[in-house]
């Protein structure tokens, strides 16, 4: 009986210490969770805070992208400007040059004519007409004749003088027979010509320079006749084929001269053009 007894407290007390080590166990268990959830916790907050700064940083990238990207465009038009700023200061340099060669030129047809018998001085219209000498006269004054005779007035593109110059101008490729001002619109004719289209072409360049080169529309309807011609080789000269500039002169003596037929467009235009000058 008394056996029997000490086992049932010894039962008791296992189960008392049983129960205690798993109350004392899950209360364990439960802590190391609330241990973990707080760790898990302050990791993701620190992960988000990690993540803002990142998107902080990236947004921070982004934008110095954007500014140097905008620097560097902002390089590139500056240095555009200043290439095409220096592009105008040649051509200014250039128009210089050309200005002080043509006023030289004109203060040698000063000095001639200011000399009494230098030369041979006559005039068309409000144009004046100089030949360097007796010789010079004779081999080109008919030639000049003929352009007088011409019932179309140039006073409208303002030819100050055409100079018949006792002269040769030599290039690599032969010589040149006439040359003319694209800033004072006078004429030379050298020594070396031959013919009356010469003179016309001259004009025609100075007739191009007046009344195309200011006008697109001009410009465009002349090109466009131009091209055709070219595209069905029907441009009177092979010195026709060098651009639509030469291209006009050349044509244009052509048709003043009529030394070769034309296709009805290019007389068509031609006289149009007469009829503007007249």
């Amino acid at each position: 009986m008394e056996w029997k007894g000490v086992t049932a407290v010894t039962a008791i007390v296992v189960l008392i210490l049983t129960a205690s080590f798993l109350a004392y166990d899950d209360t364990q268990q439960r802590q190391n969770v609330h241990g973990r959830n707080i760790f898990i916790n302050e990791t993701l907050s620190q992960l988000e805070a990690e993540t803002m700064r990142a998107d902080a940083l990236n947004a921070t990238v982004s934008a110095r992208d954007s500014l140097i990207m905008e620097l560097e465009g902002d390089i590139s038009s500056k240095q555009k400007k200043i290439s095409q700023q220096q592009v105008k200061i040649r051509e200014i340099e250039d128009v210089a040059q050309q200005q002080e060669e043509e006023i030289q030129h004109l203060r040698e047809v000063q000095a001639s004519l200011q000399e009494e018998g230098k030369i041979i001085v006559d005039q068309w219209d409000a144009t004046l007409v100089l030949y360097d000498n007796v010789d010079i006269y004779e081999k080109q004054s008919p030639f000049m004749e003929i352009v007088k005779d011409n019932p179309i007035s140039y006073n409208k593109i303002g030819i100050p003088f055409i100079y018949f110059r006792d002269e040769t101008r030599s290039v690599e490729n032969g010589v040149i027979l006439g040359s003319y001002s694209t800033l004072y619109n006078y004429i030379y004719i050298y020594k070396d010509n031959t013919e009356i289209r010469t003179i016309y072409h001259e004009i025609a360049h100075i007739i191009y320079q007046k009344m195309f080169a200011p006008s697109p529309s001009n410009i465009q309807s002349w090109k466009g006749l131009y091209n055709d011609l070219k595209d069905a080789s029907l441009l009177s000269t092979e010195y026709s084929k060098t651009n639509e500039i030469e291209g006009f002169a050349e044509e244009y003596s052509v048709y003043k001269t009529q030394v070769k037929d034309q296709p009805q467009a290019v007389k068509d235009f031609f006289r149009q053009v007469d009829d503007i000058m007249d």
